[in-house]
């Protein structure tokens, strides 16, 4: 379905709101009226979110999205959520229930993405999560001792059977065509899951792995022209951390 930014001239009162915030320029006043350049408008829709008459309608959506929360999230909260995350390598043998993934997607749905292209997929790994564990793990121990020459540390770990998901019962991956959309994704994806008690481990390795190993691409089925770029190893953690580590000083250089 075609998408369209329409304007109702009958409510516009040609403030320009929409002409000043417009980020491809393509909406300019007529007749003390806001008009739309469509075949410029990527449809990001900050015209119909700024409008103080309403008086913008975005079709061929698909849906009508209700208004959210507008509670203030404090600064000290949201810090104190970023800093207590961590990297999550045991979890509880508990399923994540379908409305909490739902969130989560949601969560990544309305992550910032460039020139309102919205092309990032999630592939979550439901019955083919232990199979596609399985390849990857068999590829792994056959390059273990390639890995060991280049990252010493390698001879201290062991490649057992859950080597990359580590039991957890959800693995959503993270696929993009080009640009950082998917990064911000993911991004959104932990903090979400954060808050709602869940661990998170970005697998890295499973990334590495699925990119040279041809049986864990035809089972993956990743769609042309796109690339897997985030692994995310979700579920209940079975430990408790008490105290937040330290961190390097930040590293700011002005010019």
């Amino acid at each position: 379905m075609k998408r369209h930014t329409i304007i109702d001239r009958t409510k516009c009162i040609g403030c320009g709101l929409c002409v000043s915030d417009c980020v491809s320029k393509c909406i300019t006043l007529k007749d003390g009226k806001a008009e739309v350049n469509e075949p410029f408008c990527i449809g990001c829709g900050h015209c119909y979110a700024l409008c103080p008459q309403n008086a913008v309608e975005l079709t061929g959506w698909g849906e009508q999205i209700p208004e959210p929360s507008k509670e203030q999230v404090t600064p000290e909260a949201l810090m104190g959520l970023m800093k207590r995350r961590r990297s999550t390598r045991q979890f509880q043998d508990k399923p994540v229930p379908q409305e909490v993934i739902d969130q989560l997607l949601e969560a990544a749905r309305y992550c910032p993405t460039a020139e309102n292209h919205q092309v990032v997929e999630y592939i979550i790994l439901d019955e083919k999560k232990a199979e596609a564990e399985a390849l990857a793990v068999e590829g792994m121990r056959k390059a273990k001792k390639v890995l060991e020459k280049l990252v010493p540390a390698m001879a201290l770990q062991e490649i057992d059977d859950h080597f990359f998901f580590k039991n957890a019962p959800l693995v959503i991956l993270v696929t993009n065509k080009a640009g950082m959309d998917d990064g911000l994704a993911a991004s959104y994806i932990e903090l979400m899951a954060n808050s709602l008690g869940l661990g998170v481990l970005y697998s890295g390795f499973f990334r590495v792995v699925s990119k040279v190993n041809p049986k864990l691409k035809k089972l993956l089925k990743i769609r042309k022209g796109y690339h897997l770029t985030n692994c995310m190893v979700i579920g209940y953690p079975k430990v408790k951390y008490q105290r937040v580590p330290p961190r390097f000083p930040v590293q700011v250089r002005k010019r």
